[in-house]
């Protein structure tokens, strides 16, 4: 899923934290009132050997120190599989709809998740798996009363075959390739009326992207491109006359995957939008 974001006539800066799980478990429906919560992996299962038996995975991370409404440039869960039969799966995750407990959560009474899914990947190998799941955290940052973690599952749980699929991701209970939400957020700074309107689409951005400027001054202007520790990357524009309805494109093609911010310096004054570059 592409997000389309704009930032209207604000300055900001970012800082990047990371998260580790409050809480994760699996369930079984081969042990529908089994808890596994102390369990030092996160299981999915298909039809596994006749024994119709599904597994899903549930993570919750506690965001309360983030204040609501954050704007939430990007966020990623990492989390790594270890083991694993078959690889034509996919593995989509959902929001959990309801409160669970770690140590308590078994087949029988797991949430109810979205039936929506948020973010999905095909199978990735024994390595550490990527999950875009910026959409859902940026809700559970505006409705924090609404944040009851997500649910892994495979796309397909009843398989043709006999073997069935299964996945096996490390949990936080193993000092192991922990999974962690890796979150890149924007705190405002400042706004100014200089420019009426400014924005940036798609974003993120796979091939190219469009930034869109109405600047009621006519006076020198700068627009380049940085990576996130501050290198310059690319001069988007160096004109002395930048005023009325501009509409630039950006070819983002060769620029590696990762977060970027485009800084649009006129006159005495400069706006900063972040770039986020997919495949």
């Amino acid at each position: 899923m592409k997000t389309i974001l704009v930032l209207l006539i604000t300055c900001i800066s970012v800082s990047a934290q990371t998260f580790f799980p409050s809480q994760d478990a699996y369930v079984s429906q081969y042990n529908p009132n089994t808890n596994f919560g102390a369990e030092g992996s996160l299981v999915l299962f298909s039809n596994l050997f006749n024994f119709n038996n599904i597994a899903r995975s549930l993570v919750e991370f506690d965001l309360s120190s983030i204040p609501q409404g954050t704007p939430v440039i990007y966020a990623v869960f990492h989390v790594y599989m270890y083991n694993q039969a078959g690889t034509d799966f996919d593995v989509d995750i959902h929001r959990a709809l309801m409160p669970w407990l770690e140590m308590d959560v078994n087949w029988n009474n797991q949430p109810a998740h979205d039936t929506n899914i948020v973010a999905t990947l095909p199978y990735q190998g024994y390595d550490w798996w990527h999950f875009n799941i910026t959409d859902l955290v940026q809700l559970w940052i505006n409705e924090p009363g609404i944040n009851h973690g997500f649910k892994m599952k495979f796309r397909i749980e009843q398989y043709p075959d006999s073997l069935g699929r299964t996945a096996y991701f490390y949990a936080r209970d193993t000092s192991l390739n922990q999974p962690h939400l890796d979150l890149t957020l924007g705190v405002e700074e400042h706004q100014t009326n200089e420019l009426t309107t400014l924005s940036l689409a798609p974003n993120p951005a796979s091939r190219s992207t469009t930034l869109k400027m109405n600047s009621p001054y006519d006076g020198s202007s700068r627009i380049a491109l940085y990576d996130i520790q501050g290198r310059l990357i690319r001069v988007i524009c160096e004109d002395s006359r930048l005023i009325g309805d501009r509409e630039l494109s950006i070819d983002v093609k060769t620029i590696p995957v990762g977060i970027y911010f485009l800084k649009i310096n006129t006159n005495d004054h400069q706006h900063v939008i972040p770039l986020v570059v997919i495949r």
